[in-house]
């Protein structure tokens, strides 16, 4: 059975983060800002908690950097 890390978030906006994320691949925060109608703000400290749970990661650095769903759960 494949795993689905967006069963394991109770937040509704981080569960709308990550299905995003899940459907449309590596993202900007500001592209994920503006397709969900959240603030950016929002979004930021959002991908932070996702990030610090191991459910997502960064790829690329400043402006160009993009978040995306990770796939090697094992690494946890």
């Amino acid at each position: 059975m494949p795993f689905d890390p967006v069963a394991l978030i109770r937040d509704p906006i981080e569960q709308q983060l990550a299905r995003f994320l899940h459907h449309a691949g590596p993202t900007a925060p500001r592209d994920l800002a503006s397709a969900l109608g959240i603030a950016r703000r929002s979004v930021a400290r959002k991908l932070r908690r996702l990030r610090i749970n191991g459910l997502c990661e960064v790829v690329g650095k400043t402006k160009a950097a993009r978040y995306q769903l990770r796939t090697d759960q094992d690494r946890n």
